[in-house]
């Protein structure tokens, strides 16, 4: 009897969904946000496993369920060592209005080189990728977008941020 819940077309929900999780990209145009959302592309990673540790190419990843822990990698006598920084996408406090980034890669991809952030699944999450080729391709054709790109890698660049992710 209950069962008759009237559904909205599958691929409106997901748009919606990915819409929803590109708070983040609210200083790009409107036309940019859509593009991505279609772009992305859904992947789940299995607990203990590293996102984003290919070093063939960039992505970014947009964690929709599960937790990471952002963790920062140095070299020490040729021995890969991790100091856990945060967690990503972890739930925001009761008491306060907070929205918890669950966003990891975004500056290897703006400034289209590793950085020494990696990002370790807690958890069986699953996220949404978007590949440098991918992001630089849909900014190229929006040319205010490809200007809020300069002026956020310039950013970046200028204090160096150890923490950004």
């Amino acid at each position: 009897y209950y069962l008759h819940i009237k559904r909205r077309h599958p691929s409106a929900d997901q748009h919606q969904g990915h819409k929803k999780m590109l708070f983040f990209l609210t200083y790009f145009s409107r036309n940019l946000q859509d593009a991505i959302a279609l772009k992305l592309v859904k992947r789940v990673f299995q607990p203990n496993e590293r996102l984003g540790f290919d070093t063939s190419s960039y992505s970014f990843y947009i964690i929709d369920q599960g937790k990471a822990d952002l963790q920062l990698s140095r070299t020490h006598f040729n021995k890969l060592l991790y100091k856990t920084l945060r967690t990503i996408n972890k739930e925001p406090q009761k008491d306060k209005l907070g929205v918890t980034s669950n966003l990891f890669g975004f500056t290897s991809v703006l400034l289209r080189k590793r950085v020494q952030l990696t990002a370790l699944s807690k958890e069986f999450i699953v996220t949404y990728e978007l590949e440098q080729k991918d992001f630089d391709e849909l900014v190229s054709q929006y040319p205010a977008d490809f200007e809020t790109v300069c002026q956020l890698r310039d950013n970046i660049l200028q204090n160096d941020f150890p923490e950004s992710y």
